[in-house]
Order: C-alpha cells, then sequence, then structure tokens
C-alpha cells in the first residue's frame, strides 16, 4: 500500500518529498528538486474535425506519464519491460502511448499479442520479419535502425503436460543470449542486435498462466494499478465531454456531458 510506504519512508528521511500527496506522486528533476508528476501531463483535446474510435484514444494521464517515463528510461538502454496487473487498468493503452511516440527515425515498433495457440515457430517468425542480414550471422532491422517488439498477453501461451510454455522458452532464449537458432538451417546460431523488448500480463491465479521464472528475470517488472479516480474522469470525461460538446449536440446536454463522470 502506497499510503503505508510513504509514512515509513517520511518516518525515516528528512529528504521525503512535501507533505499533501504520497511520495509515489514526486520525481527527482535534473537539479535535485522533488518535482509533481503532474507537472508533466500534457493537456488533450477532442478531435473537432472527426469521431475517432475509443481504442484509438490514448489519452495522457499522471499515472500514464509515470510508466511512459519509467520506460523512456529502460527501453532505449535495452533493458526489457514488463508490465503486470489487474484486467482494464491499462497496461496495454500504456505500452501503446509510450511506442506510439518513438521517434520513427530511429525506431522501428512491432506488436505481436500471444494466445493459448501461439506456437515456438509463431514467435520466431514473428521475430525475424522485423530483421535483416547484416554481417555473417548477425540480423538486425532494417536501416540501421532500433526495433520495440511488443509482446502483449505474453502469458498466454499454453502450458504442456510438463509444466513447460514451450513458447516464452525461445522468448527467454532470446532476451538472454541475444539470438536464436535458425528452423531453416538446425544448429546454425543467429544473433540478433538491436532489438528492444518489452511486455504485459495479467496477473497470474484464477485460470491465468504465470510465465517461467527464468523468463521472468529477464525483465523490469512493474505493477500497473487501478488508474485513480482522477485519471478516471480525465479519460473518460475528456471523451463524453469533446463527443458531446456544444458544437455536435445543443448547450443542455454539453452542460450534463461535463457533470456526467461525477455522479
Amino acid at each position: 500500500d502506497r499510503k503505508v510506504f510513504d509514512a515509513e519512508l517520511r518516518a525515516i528521511s528528512t529528504l521525503a518529498p512535501p507533505v499533501g500527496d504520497t511520495t509515489f506522486e514526486y520525481f527527482v528533476s535534473e537539479s535535485g528538486e522533488w518535482r509533481h508528476w503532474s507537472e508533466r501531463v500534457t493537456s488533450w483535446k477532442y478531435p473537432e474535425d472527426y469521431d475517432p474510435k475509443f481504442a484509438e484514444l490514448l489519452i495522457p494521464t499522471l499515472d500514464s506519464i509515470r510508466y511512459e517515463s519509467m520506460l523512456a528510461m529502460l527501453v532505449p538502454k535495452k533493458k526489457p519491460v514488463l508490465f503486470t496487473g489487474g484486467a482494464g487498468v491499462s497496461k496495454t493503452a500504456n505500452m501503446l502511448q509510450y511506442l506510439q511516440g518513438l521517434d520513427r527515425e530511429k525506431y522501428a515498433v512491432k506488436m505481436t499479442p500471444f494466445s493459448f495457440v501461439t506456437t515456438p515457430e509463431i514467435f520466431q517468425r514473428t521475430l525475424e520479419s522485423c530483421v535483416e542480414k547484416r554481417q555473417g550471422r548477425t540480423f538486425g532491422p532494417p536501416g540501421g535502425k532500433k526495433c520495440v517488439l511488443f509482446i502483449d498477453d505474453i502469458s498466454m501461451p499454453v502450458i504442456n503436460s510438463w509444466g513447460d510454455q514451450i513458447t516464452n522458452e525461445i522468448v527467454r532464449q532470446e532476451l538472454g543470449e541475444d539470438g536464436i537458432y535458425s528452423l531453416d538451417k538446425p544448429g546454425e546460431w543467429k544473433n540478433m542486435v538491436d532489438l528492444c523488448y518489452t511486455a504485459a500480463m495479467v496477473h497470474p491465479g484464477g485460470g491465468r498462466n504465470d510465465i517461467p521464472n527464468r523468463l521472468k528475470r529477464q525483465f523490469c517488472l512493474f505493477n500497473v494499478n487501478m488508474p485513480s479516480l482522477v485519471a478516471i474522469d480525465n479519460i473518460f470525461g475528456s471523451i463524453i465531454r469533446g463527443r458531446l460538446s456544444a458544437s455536435k449536440t445543443s448547450d443542455s446536454i454539453a452542460a450534463v456531458a461535463e457533470r456526467l463522470t461525477d455522479a
């Protein structure tokens, strides 16, 4: 619990951030000062020339800015990142929000959702489609770029009778060894360079799979909490107010839309 941790931290340190919010609401600036995460939240306006699909809307919140900042520190350094959390807590949305903001002159992005029927061959062929031969047995993304591979629902592949999740064993091999064996030339090793990995999964339990510990240790693991009430109002309130604005409906409907998420 964040409040309990915050209280313990303040009890043993005189360098804690200002009182009011928990320590989790602050970051250390380049000048060494505590700054509130809300300072980095950018304003978002609903498009006025068309009505976008709900799945296309990625609205920045205080929570998403925190996760994006951690991704921005780790992914360029080739540190694999895994988001885990309950269903519907915006794990995938937070990841996509970061990936969409990458410089496409330097990064290519590949999203591959896992499912119960995803096999090791499917993953390897997907991985090979992201790279080209550079030198000898070394392969990397085309154009000298880096490629960020996002594996959604990484815990979904089937667990066999021996308790092994064989699809994730090849993922572990690629993350740990920076390479894979060729499917076309058995025994030939292929080095993979300039690949960065991100993934997301729901909490294991209740019929949901976990991933092997040997794979889990390869990741920087972050738990994604349910968005706060302020964040939920920011997300859904912005969408409702934009879609039911006075310019598209009537003043009376727009007035109700302004208060709808407060109900």
